[in-house]
């Protein structure tokens, strides 16, 4: 379910007392087809008196109450959901109303973008078959779809999940199990095959007779080859040969493999004289060590050796402790530290308390520590309630050369109830919001109460187990969960504060509207032309193109989309428009440089970014000719969460909280990133992180480096392996994934580069670019 902060629309006219104030309801993306579908609650404020509710399609819930498709009667603070059945089409959009007193809002509801391209599938060959008997194949079970897809066979028969078989076309859906039926041939040592064919994915099956000769000649791959440490290294490649019939083809060890440039996959199958066949190796995480992967084709194996290679690292990622607050005298244990991003032994020391390496012995002896170890804090607490003590653990080699965090324990005697924090449900930490939202908090649940406790707030409402909002004061016992809401103030750059007390305890949350968006938002630069793809308001969302010298609009020129970074959370065009118009100059793009929203000068939650970034393309593609650009040669390039922004425009399905309306009418052709914050969460905190995640609650639906597929287009990487801000074991992580689903992915570690590249690092990088540009038919620009 997607969670953002909703902009309050302006009011209509008051009616006497019966006129709520305007609410909106967050869209649902990703829907199944004909599912039934609730929204998000919101709250009705703004009554004096009661006012009838009704809806144009589907139902309503007031305050948990059972679903109703009637009018009725809802009070000042009552919380509505609403109800409504998703179209029966992929990609379609269905909306409806729902009219309180006489102010109406839509719930917009779209389907899931159909897949209909299934994971890879193989089957093993039958060895040594007796001519003209019928030989069966293992089942496949279809995966990695959601609709129905064609199946259809040459040169044998199927069945479907145990049914009659056949040779007539048909369809499979997603969890059907398929085997296939061969005729052996009847002349000795031969062959037969089947080929089952399944959306736009092909497999053989064959059955080979005694006798056959399936024994390829010797082969080898070259190495062994020197790779980053943690990154996937793909072998060369080499030709089957020396076989009469169909061999197998597996892999001991599980290694990963490709057949004629398809996906890499452990899977057994098949191969044939003349097919290419490559494997897929992940180096080790310490330097000089040897990783391998084996296969073995007709019984004949090779093995393929990578060897991690680079400038001794000792610099981990930056790691955090969360503060804890626990009973005087109480042992405590603070949560685990991966070391990652180091890639040989690498000094550890803790003052102020003991560690752990991997579950041994806790000890206060400097010591080593390896890449992909875990480390864990202990501390007494102090035994006087109100006394902080610290801790800080370094890991690394003198000041320029190490990362350390602090971990901060308070003793205090628990309270009745048990203290709380008030805590943004709909945004992170710091994030701003338009004016007049309402802002909705985490429940808070009552701990630790003796008996009825007091429950009042100022500045709000409060809800108990999901009722209706009030402000009036009341009580809540142990166990019940309250929510608060909040209206932010009406005026830009503002803050209010609104406080919930539950008995003695209290806790307060401020909410900060945004800046001015028309202030602080320019229309125009000096040297590019501007066009606004989105017509928002009260500011619309517009591109920044810099035409390269000669540029006419008959030119089918490649296309730069530069990204600005910012965190997710602050920047504009103009930080992308200097790289725009360098790009244009240098290479003779068609360079653009997007605006989109971005929470401190829109208030918006970072996910409408990812819908912005897939609209400019689209908006570049649909206006290609009026740009002087190839539709087919767009590349989406950004340096840090700008990288991201490249990252979301290419995906090749559109994220769970995006439009698909904005989804751009081809692939794009490249992407390029530095620096790239393509992990937008912190996992499932599990893990000691410092970093914010923006996108809570939809991080794994909508982080590039978790959404990666088949069909994204080549990329280029540039790194810095000392970044301080952005790991650089995030982007070797996603090249390797991008590599193992065969598509290319060219990675430059710069030694000793930060987040912001020198610059002649930077001058590196972009001959790097050119020259990578240049090698999958980008560049030249003009043809």
């Amino acid at each position: 379910m997607l969670c953002s902060v909703l902009p309050l629309v302006m009011p209509a006219a008051h009616a006497a007392g019966a006129e709520p104030d305007p609410f909106a309801i967050a869209p649902q993306r990703d829907a199944s087809l004909r599912s039934e579908v609730t929204s998000a609650p919101f709250t009705v404020y703004g009554l004096d008196v009661d006012a009838p509710i009704s809806v144009s399609a589907g139902s309503y819930s007031i305050n948990g109450s059972a679903f109703s498709s009637g009018v009725g009667l809802v009070r000042n603070g009552d919380s509505i959901r609403l109800k409504a059945e998703a179209a029966e089409n992929f990609g379609e959009t269905r909306s409806i109303a729902v009219t309180v007193g006489s102010v109406t809002s839509p719930f917009v509801v779209s389907t899931v973008t159909r897949r209909a391209t299934p994971d890879l599938f193989r089957f093993s060959p039958v060895l040594g078959a007796a001519p003209g008997l019928e030989y069966f194949s293992d089942a496949v079970t279809v995966s990695g779809i959601n609709t129905a897809v064609p199946v259809s066979i040459a040169g044998g028969l199927y069945s479907i999940n145990g049914g009659a078989w056949t040779a007539a076309e048909g369809q499979v859906v997603s969890g059907d199990a398929v085997r296939v039926s061969v005729i052996a041939a009847t002349a000795p040592a031969n062959s037969a095959t089947a080929t089952l064919n399944i959306g736009n994915r092909s497999a053989p099956f064959s059955v080979v007779n005694d006798g056959a000769d399936t024994v390829p000649n010797p082969f080898q791959f070259s190495g062994p080859v020197n790779g980053l440490p943690t990154m996937g290294q793909t072998s060369s490649t080499i030709t089957v040969s020396g076989i009469a019939a169909p061999a197998p083809i597996a892999s001991p060890d599980g290694t990963p493999f490709q057949i004629n440039g398809g996906p890499f996959s452990s899977l057994p199958g098949v191969v044939n004289a003349g097919d290419k066949v490559a494997l897929y190796v992940t180096s080790a995480a310490l330097l000089n060590e040897l990783r391998s992967g084996s296969i073995t084709i007709g019984g004949v194996g090779a093995t393929f050796f990578v060897r991690s290679d680079a400038a001794i690292d000792q610099v981990p990622d930056a790691f955090a402790f969360r503060a804890a607050t626990v009973p005087p005298g109480t042992e405590v244990i603070s949560s685990p530290v991966l070391v990652g991003n180091i890639n040989s032994a690498t000094p550890i020391k803790v003052s102020g308390a003991d560690y752990n390496i991997n579950g041994g012995a806790y000890t206060a002896l400097e010591g080593m520590v390896m890449p992909g170890d875990l480390v864990t804090l202990k501390m007494l607490a102090a035994a006087t309630s109100g006394q902080a003590q610290s801790a800080t653990l370094t890991i690394g080699s003198g000041i320029s050369k190490s990362r350390q965090a602090t971990w901060k324990v308070t003793a205090k005697t628990p309270s009745a109830p048990n203290a709380f924090k008030l805590v943004n449900a709909d945004l992170y930490a710091g994030g701003v919001v338009p004016p007049g939202s309402i802002v909705t908090t985490q429940p808070v649940v009552v701990r630790n109460a003796r008996k009825a406790v007091a429950v009042k707030v100022t500045g709000g409402y409060y809800s108990i187990n999901g009722g209706r909002y009030v402000s009036t004061d009341g009580t809540a016992i142990n166990g019940d969960s309250i929510t608060v809401q909040a209206k932010a103030v009406a005026e830009y750059g503002k803050s209010a504060t609104v406080k919930l007390s539950l008995g003695s305890q209290s806790s307060s949350l401020t909410i900060s509207t945004s800046a001015d968006p028309v202030a602080a938002t320019k229309s125009a630069f000096d040297g590019v032309t501007g066009y606004i793809y989105r017509a928002l308001s009260p500011v619309p969302l517009r591109v920044f193109v810099a035409y390269p010298p000669g540029w006419t609009a008959q030119d089918r020129r490649a296309a730069r989309v530069q990204f600005f970074g910012g965190g997710y959370n602050h920047g504009d065009a103009e930080s992308a428009i200097g790289a725009a118009r360098s790009w244009a100059k240098r290479s003779g793009y068609v360079g653009i440089a997007p605006d989109y929203r971005v929470n401190d000068r829109f208030g918006s939650s970072p996910v409408a970014i990812a819908d912005d970034n897939r609209l400019v393309i689209k908006w570049v593609m649909d206006n290609a000719a009026m740009l002087g650009v190839d539709p087919l040669r767009v590349v989406v390039a950004g340096g840090s969460s700008g990288g991201g922004s490249a990252f979301f425009a290419a995906l090749p399905e559109p994220p769970a909280t995006t439009d698909p309306a904005s989804t751009p009418p081809f692939p794009v052709a490249a992407v390029s990133i530095r620096s790239g914050a393509i992990e937008v969460g912190v996992g499932d905190g599990t893990f000691a992180s410092p970093s914010t995640d923006y996108f809570f609650p939809v991080s794994n639906a909508i982080s590039p480096a978790r959404n990666l597929k088949a069909g994204m287009p080549p990329v280029i990487m540039i790194h810095g392996n000392a970044d301080e801000q952005v790991p650089q074991s995030t982007t070797i992580a996603a090249c390797s994934q991008i590599r193992q689903l065969g598509i290319r992915c060219q990675y430059k570690s710069v030694a000793g580069g930060r987040h912001r590249l020198s610059s002649s690092a930077t001058e590196q990088a972009d001959r790097d670019d050119e020259a990578f540009m240049t090698s999958i038919g980008v560049l030249p620009s003009l043809r």
